[in-house]
């Protein structure tokens, strides 16, 4: 529900916050009484959320975000998802997400492993 909100949802994670939530991800801290609560008094419906379908060239309220990797891939490999295509880690071969030229310049030069792209096979 959290990661198909929008920005009504911002009011319910903060008043749950508020009201004392703290490491909510971990079960023995989680209170659904106290999320449902707090949905209920800023009018949320949850299920709407939780439940919608999203177009996939919908805007998003993280589109303003940039991680490095394209909306075009992202949308590949969720169409990848629903048809159940299951692809090999990146390090086997790249895909062409983008990510590692987003990050070059943040690589750590001391580390002794740096993020790469391997070659399409052949190359």
């Amino acid at each position: 529900m959290l990661s198909k909100g929008d920005r009504r949802v911002a009011d319910a994670i903060e008043l749950v916050f508020r009201r004392g939530g703290r490491l909510d991800a971990w079960t023995d801290y989680f209170s659904f009484e106290r999320w449902m609560q707090a949905f209920s008094d800023c009018g949320i419906d949850p299920a709407f959320y939780a439940n919608r379908e999203i177009p996939t060239d919908a805007v998003l309220p993280w589109d303003h975000i940039d991680a490095g990797g394209s909306k075009k891939v992202l949308r590949r490999e969720y169409e990848n998802s629903l048809n159940g295509v299951l692809r090999p880690d990146c390090r086997t071969g790249c895909y062409g997400c983008g990510i590692v030229q987003a990050f070059h310049d943040i690589q750590p030069e001391d580390k002794p492993v740096r993020w790469f792209c391997p070659l399409p096979e052949g190359k």
